[in-house]
């Protein structure tokens, strides 16, 4: 847009249309780094909970 462009509601409009589609690609993308943290998170505590309860078996 140019410096001396009149704004009308239908540029205004494009430009929050636009601007929704970039905030949803950053949320989605986000929220899949997010889920693939808590997988991450997830698997690590199960083996911790595995070992722990095998060393604890194998004691007794």
């Amino acid at each position: 847009m140019a410096a001396g462009e009149v704004v009308t509601p239908e540029i205004l409009h494009a430009e929050f249309a636009a601007l929704r589609c970039d905030i949803r690609a950053e949320f989605q993308a986000f929220r899949a780094d997010m889920y693939r943290a808590f997988w991450i998170q997830g698997a690590g505590i199960v083996t911790a909970l595995g070992v722990i309860v095998t060393v604890t078996s194998a004691l007794d």
